[in-house]
């Protein structure tokens, strides 16, 4: 069994009852500084009953006329489809190091991003999803883990 299957069957038991995602507010498009509240996981299925694993922080924004506004960044995690994104976000979680090939090491790494500051890109694809990319860690001192309660 592989390493992620053997992921996928540890949070699949663990998040069994995990919810689905629904709609969510997001702040127009732009570049935000934001703050990682709390980090989940869920499972979910495709059409053809391929099994997900999303890691969703949610994230608390620090500025502007948006501050306090809260919204998720979803990183799937499956064998085949976006293990560069979730590679990405690890890097600049840990500051520019490069990323860990191991999915169990991303996935401790993204679970440990609470209270965290980044600058964060939102852009709004054609179709109306919300794509979030992290650019880089900030440190915006004590105000930021306030803000994230």
């Amino acid at each position: 069994m592989s390493e992620f299957d053997q992921l996928l069957n540890q949070i699949a038991g663990e998040y069994a009852s995990a919810p689905e995602a629904t709609a969510l507010k997001f702040p127009p498009d732009g570049d935000y500084l934001v703050t990682i509240k709390d980090v989940t996981r869920t499972v979910s299925k495709t059409k053809n009953g391929t099994a997900l694993v999303w890691n969703m922080p949610s994230v608390v924004v620090s500025q502007d006329e948006y501050a306090g506004d809260e919204f998720p960044i979803s990183f799937r995690s499956t064998p085949s489809f976006n293990l560069e994104q979730i590679k990405g976000a690890c890097r600049v979680i840990q500051g520019g190091e490069d990323p860990t090939d191991d999915i169990q090491e991303a996935d401790r790494i993204l679970q440990s991003a609470k209270g965290l500051s980044f600058s964060v890109r939102i852009r709004t694809s054609k179709a109306g999803y919300h794509n979030v990319s992290l650019l880089e860690l900030v440190d915006l001192g004590e105000e930021a883990t306030e803000t994230a309660g």
